[in-house]
């Protein structure tokens, strides 16, 4: 891990936020691929090697769709940067049965292996 600039971790705000968290880059790398194996009474996930790596995105949209039912959300901001969003997480809280389901988690690929998205997790684990 290298170090972070000076990153930030604050509430998402709708209005201001949006287009930088619209703009963050959900491209990875892989070179395996995992197999669901479903049993009459397991499911066991297999990992298999691809023949080159391959590279995938999330479409980012997905964050604002209407059927998305977050309701609290967290940006990692650089302020010093021409566009400081370099993160985004988002959960829910089901009350029902006590749990927080993370909806979104985002970090933009030059900002990657620096701790943000484990600082996004922390803030989202002390809000639960």
């Amino acid at each position: 891990m290298t170090s972070a600039p000076d990153i930030a971790i604050r509430g998402f705000d709708r209005a201001r936020d949006r287009r930088g968290v619209e703009a963050i880059d959900t491209a990875f790398e892989t070179a395996t691929v995992f197999e669901l194996v479903a049993a009459p009474r397991a499911l066991t996930l297999i990992e298999r090697p691809l023949a080159a790596p391959v590279t995938r995105r999330y479409p980012i949209g997905e964050v604002f769709a209407p059927w998305a039912s977050w309701d609290t959300a967290w940006v990692a901001e650089e302020a010093a940067a021409p566009d400081p969003i370099r993160g985004f997480a988002a959960v829910a809280y089901e009350g029902w049965h006590a749990r927080l389901v993370l909806w979104f988690l985002y970090v933009a690929p030059a900002a990657r292996r620096q701790g943000l998205g484990r600082a996004l997790l922390a803030r989202a684990e002390d809000h639960g």
